[in-house]
């Protein structure tokens, strides 16, 4: 799977939930409570995330992505798990832990972009924008349309981060 995404830290948390809640038009966003547990991969990213919240899930992600502070694109795998702790045990043999990351995340839904307000347990606040790719558009329609959300939610050039959370709270 693929999608287009940028991240970016965030001056005014209530400022961006107004502005979701006009836009997709729901009166309040989805929240999840993420631990996102990491493990040293041989390439790309891998993670085992628990969400508790209004949902409960957990599921294992590989991804790559460059870091670049602009829309770039993401390719990913995604596999749903019945039993987590036992997961986290096999993928911590195989690979050893890397770091944790917590977070607290409303989720809006635009279209096909998922917008994401972070809070980061020892970061503080973020705003993501991810547009999953259904083959409907192209990768450069999607990056404008990114592009176009960076404006509406007024954020600034050097807002915009190439890392993930992970690289801004774990050791490399």
């Amino acid at each position: 799977m693929k999608n287009i995404e940028i991240k970016a830290r965030l001056a005014h948390r209530a400022n961006a939930e107004q502005i979701a809640r006009e836009l997709t038009g729901q009166s309040h966003g989805f929240c999840l409570i993420q631990r996102d547990t990491y493990y040293y991969a041989p390439s790309g990213r891998l993670k085992l995330r628990e969400i508790t919240g209004d949902t409960r899930s957990a599921e294992v992600i590989a991804y790559a992505r460059t870091d670049v502070s602009e829309p770039r694109p993401s390719h990913y795998t995604v596999s749903a798990l019945g039993d987590p702790d036992a997961m986290k045990n096999v993928l911590a043999r195989a690979f050893g832990i890397w770091g944790i990351v917590q977070k607290e995340r409303t989720l809006y839904k635009y279209r096909n972009v998922r917008i994401h307000l972070d809070r980061v347990e020892n970061l503080g606040d973020f705003i993501e924008f991810e547009a999953v790719m259904d083959g409907s558009r192209s990768e450069e329609d999607e990056r404008k349309r990114l592009e176009g959300l960076i404006r509406l939610f007024g954020l600034e050039r050097q807002d915009l981060l190439p890392q993930s959370y992970s690289d801004l709270l774990l050791p490399s």
